[in-house]
């Protein structure tokens, strides 16, 4: 079985929420340190203020919730402002997972991207959100 985690970031932009995803992080073995680092490292790599960082959450996996306690502690130990809030949308993360193996949805996922892409970047949308 191949171990990965999917990252994504919720954030005010304006008035509106957005939620972007960040992809697909495999892992070779599933630990507190390992998976609070990939967080570490990616909000790093992406160049966002993570001193702004509010919120963390995580799905209830059973591989995940034996080490959640430890991930959200370590990711708080660097960002104290992170409160730490469960999430209820497990079942679908692995939906996605799953499909996200099948070369046809990965594709028409890329297309819809850039789509959503398009559109927020469009200029008369710029005004709303």
């Amino acid at each position: 079985m191949k171990l990965q985690m999917s990252l994504d970031v919720r954030f005010v932009d304006g008035y509106c929420i957005r939620e972007d995803f960040f992809g697909f992080h495999p892992f070779v073995s599933i630990d507190a340190l390992s998976v609070s680092n990939v967080i570490v490292r990616e909000y790093i790599m992406y160049n966002l203020d993570i001193d702004k960082l509010l919120g963390q959450g995580y799905n209830g996996s059973p591989v995940m919730s034996s080490i959640q306690n430890y991930v959200q502690a370590r990711v708080r130990e660097k960002y104290p402002e992170s409160a730490f809030v469960p999430l209820a949308s497990h079942r679908l993360n692995l939906v996605i997972t799953d499909l996200n193996n099948v070369s046809d949805i990965r594709h028409a996922v890329g297309v819809i991207k850039k789509v959503i892409y398009f559109f927020r970047n469009s200029s008369k949308l710029e005004r709303w959100c």
